[in-house]
């Protein structure tokens, strides 16, 4: 079965996010949508990154960029969701990264305290065409 969108509490915000990478391109798509309990769209951003990206690296950067985008509007973000899982678990479970992305979570923690982020949720790919 297709589980739902899961809104967020009323007076709550939630953010999805996600990433697209082709192979042969040289920069990746990043998309941030957040919106209300009810649905409604309050904000949204699409963005293009320049550089040889990974799937997983794009993916990282588009929560980090979808936190500062939320801190540049002055939002608080309740729920983030994302389609990528290993960034989610990576988020609630305090990682200690690899260098090459520890800088981006320490961005991430940061800009979460700011934003006064709740938690982190994965959602299948199909659920999360709202950011796309």
């Amino acid at each position: 079965t297709q589980r739902r969108w899961r809104p967020p509490n009323p007076n709550e915000l939630i953010m999805n996010t996600d990433a697209a990478v082709r192979p042969h391109d040289n920069f990746a798509g990043i998309g941030v949508c957040i919106r209300d309990h009810s649905g409604c769209v309050i904000a949204c951003c699409l963005k293009r990154i320049n550089g040889k990206l990974s799937s997983e690296s794009a993916e990282i950067l588009v929560v980090r960029e979808g936190f500062l985008f939320a801190q540049q509007m002055n939002l608080s973000i309740s729920v983030i969701e994302t389609d990528a899982n290993r960034v989610v678990q990576s988020i609630l479970l305090d990682p200690q990264p690899l260098a090459d992305t520890a800088l981006v979570f320490s961005d991430i923690f940061h800009l979460m305290s700011i934003v006064n982020y709740g938690t982190s949720r994965y959602i299948p790919r199909e659920q999360n065409e709202v950011a796309h």
